[in-house]
């Protein structure tokens, strides 16, 4: 879940550990459970990934205003 919501925000690993200091690799590629996700950085990684999601869906809706007033 932590790469698909990675994904959508449109950050790649190496943005979220500059952005977040959350080395996120390790723990997309954990199978087996051994770096749990604790509800500090599980928070952390949640408003990185909102507020980049919700700046594309701003630019998204700002883009589409503009073509209909032209």
């Amino acid at each position: 879940m932590l790469a698909y919501y990675r994904n959508i925000a449109v950050l790649s690993q190496k943005a979220v550990k500059y952005l977040a200091a959350i080395d996120v690799n390790r723990i997309e590629l954990d199978q087996e459970n051994k770096y749990p996700l604790g509800e500090d950085k599980a928070l952390t990684l949640y408003r990185l990934f909102n507020e980049h999601i919700l700046l594309i869906i701003d630019s998204s809706i700002e883009s589409l205003t503009v073509r209909i007033q032209v």
